[in-house]
């Protein structure tokens, strides 16, 4: 098995080389800095170990070019061994059909597991259900889906409707004398479940605001310099007053922008799902970005990753159970709050 692989991630890293438009690092690299043995470590190690081996999973990303996700990919090849497991990230840069054939290579190279964070989940259904058949179990990181074995679930509408309540909330604080907003949507239709979570978080924004909501910008970037560009565009045609973003990411491109046509921060409020490295420090630095709904942290994240891996690499799992699910919660961070969050997410510097 381990000479497959070997062969498998040589063929593997040419695909890798054309992955991650925005250039970033793909997260093959490790951390260096250990973690702190958790709780029940040995136990669940057993479950990777129980035949004397260390058991092989494929973490298949949709988008390892985002700062938030490298942090993600770096804790999961380092905290893997506590869980009797070997990590191996492989990005699919967003495309499907790519996603799908790394599903079945992973399965030919002997794979005793695949973590999965899928590009389009209707693409991957069929080469799932045929991994599941053939012994491999498979872990959703977005939620349920049909033939998954267990799943963390982000509940992307009810936590990204909680950010545009949030969003409404402070605009009918602090900009109460606006009767009309316009309003900028940086989306993401590319994958399924952010168009949830967009859908999520303008409802929340149109039926909690005071302000009638213009949108007179839709746009759906795939990088931070994609973001700016667009940005710029925007913002030279209309006047913007609110950025709501499903990527922390993408509402920093947009901050970014402001920054290039001299917009004065203190005119525009930007609100994002999915906390990121340069959101953050923003949203600490500046003035623009006012609130960023997460779930959990990034070692929150992939330690249920890990747990729902442990437990299908398990004598307790068995193909053709039930979906076992695994629930994040969702936390708001504000300029009043980012510091503990620069801490707890492990991006304080």
């Amino acid at each position: 098995m381990r000479k497959k692989i070997a062969l498998f991630l040589a063929a593997t890293m040419v695909l890798g080389m054309t992955a991650c438009a925005g250039g970033s690092n793909s997260g093959d690299e490790t951390s260096s800095a250990s973690a702190a043995e958790s709780e029940g470590t040995e136990e669940k190690a057993e479950a990777g170990e129980a035949d004397g081996e260390i058991k092989q999973v494929a973490l298949l990303t949709a988008m390892a070019g985002a700062e938030s996700w490298q942090t993600r990919i770096q804790l999961a090849t380092t905290l893997d061994e506590q869980y009797g497991v070997e990590i191996t990230n492989m990005d699919c840069d967003g495309n499907a059909s790519k996603q799908v054939e790394q599903i079945e290579s992973a399965v030919e190279a002997g794979y005793d597991a695949i973590i999965i964070s899928p590009a389009e989940v209707a693409a991957i259904i069929p080469a799932v259900e045929k991994a599941v058949a053939a012994g491999v179990p498979v872990v959703s990181t977005e939620g349920v889906f049909e033939g998954a074995s267990a799943s963390v679930n982000i509940p992307e509408y009810d936590s990204a409707y909680f950010m545009g309540k949030n969003a409404a909330e402070w605009l009918n604080e602090n900009w109460a004398d606006k009767s009309e907003l316009n309003v900028m949507d940086l989306n993401y239709e590319f994958l399924d479940n952010c168009i949830e979570r967009n859908n999520g978080f303008m409802d929340g924004l149109k039926e909690h605001c005071n302000a009638a909501i213009n949108v007179v910008a839709n746009v759906s970037p795939t990088t931070t310099v994609e973001s700016t560009n667009m940005a710029e565009s925007a913002l030279q045609a209309d006047n913007i007053d609110v950025c709501m973003s499903t990527n922390g990411d993408f509402l920093y491109g947009f901050m970014l922008a402001c920054q290039n046509l001299n917009v004065d921060l203190e005119t525009v409020a930007g609100f994002t799902m999915d906390a990121t490295p340069s959101s953050l420090e923003f949203m600490k630095n500046g003035t623009g970005i006012k609130g960023i709904c997460a779930w959990s942290t990034p070692q929150g994240q992939v330690e249920f990753w890990l747990e729902a891996t442990s437990y299908v690499l398990s004598d307790e799992y068995h193909a053709g159970d039930a979906c076992k699910e695994y629930d994040l919660d969702f936390l708001y961070i504000t300029q009043e709050n980012v510091d503990q969050a620069l801490k707890d997410f492990g991006w304080d510097k």
